[in-house]
């Protein structure tokens, strides 16, 4: 068979620039930000939040393809908004969270007999973990801690439904890979959310402006506590290079991303502790060698 090189080399730079493309588009709603891989802070806010427990670097690793396939723009799972905690359904975030990590009980209970169990059990805790991680950056909980003078603790998942009500996340408009927040006006997003949920409210185009003008930490936290919807641009604090994760906190000499980070460093630690109670209720003495297995996967 005769190949035409010059031809076949265009389809593969053509292809190459598609997948580039592609990544190049993952929406800001990837929060803490997967890609690219070498600055993951998804898998940072993991290794530090699971740095008490000595799991293997193997361990971390399967833990972290699952967490990182939430954020594939080529999966489905990508495109659930309750994966990223968005379009104020907390609880239906935190129902995936519990849903994700009662799986990976279920399947570590084979763990130290079954090596492709083991490596099951951390990948679905590692798909409830970005979401753990992505309420931090995607809802106004930080703000609300920082305005009523609370410690900075992890939120308590096993009270969903006493949720403050000021706390909500931000809603993300996507269409396509090319229609989607990021390529798209504030006014232009809030046309077409609303246009998806006539019964929303979000800010105006000049209160946004008016709020981009400021650098204030009382202005962020009264923009993004009163009532009323959040675009992920207004809310999100996935870097210290966006509108509400620069902001910084004055007594505290850190940003609101900072916060963020360190509560879903936090929360890291308290889900592999609930995992392992879990593991512990259900599997009795043997529970020990499961947990072993679990942190020295081959």
């Amino acid at each position: 068979m005769n190949i035409d090189l010059s031809k076949f080399s265009r389809k593969i730079l053509a292809f190459s620039l598609f997948v580039s493309i592609a990544f190049a588009s993952v929406p800001a709603a990837s929060a803490f930000m997967t890609f690219p891989a070498n600055n993951n802070i998804h898998r940072g806010i993991l290794e530090e939040g699971l740095k008490p427990f000595k799991l293997s670097k193997v361990s971390l690793g399967y833990m972290a393809k699952g967490m990182d396939s939430q954020d594939n723009p080529f999966s489905n799972k990508w495109k659930i908004a309750e994966h990223h905690a968005c379009d104020n359904n907390i609880k239906g975030a935190f129902s995936y969270i519990d849903e994700q990590t009662a799986k990976a009980v279920e399947l570590a209970g084979s763990a130290d007999k079954d090596s492709d169990a083991c490596r099951q059990s951390l990948y679905a805790l590692g798909e409830a973990m970005h979401t753990v991680h992505d309420f931090y950056s995607h809802a106004n909980y930080v703000e609300w801690l920082l305005s009523q003078n609370k410690p900075l603790e992890p939120i308590d998942r096993s009270a969903a439904g006493q949720i403050p009500e000021p706390v909500r996340t931000c809603f993300y408009f996507y269409e396509s890979s090319l229609k989607q927040e990021p390529f798209l006006s504030h006014k232009e997003n809030v046309r077409r959310l609303q246009a998806l949920h006539p019964e929303l409210t979000f800010r105006s185009e000049a209160e946004f402006l008016a709020r981009k003008q400021s650098e204030d930490l009382q202005s962020a936290l009264d923009y993004t506590l009163k009532s009323g919807q959040l675009l992920h641009m207004e809310l999100n604090k996935d870097s210290s290079k966006q509108l509400q994760g620069q902001v910084m906190i004055g007594r505290e000499g850190k940003t609101l991303f900072d916060l963020a980070r360190e509560l879903a460093v936090q929360d890291t630690t308290k889900q592999w502790k609930t995992f392992e109670q879990l593991i512990r209720a259900k599997y009795g003495d043997r529970a020990s060698v499961i947990i072993a297995a679990l942190e020295n996967a081959s």
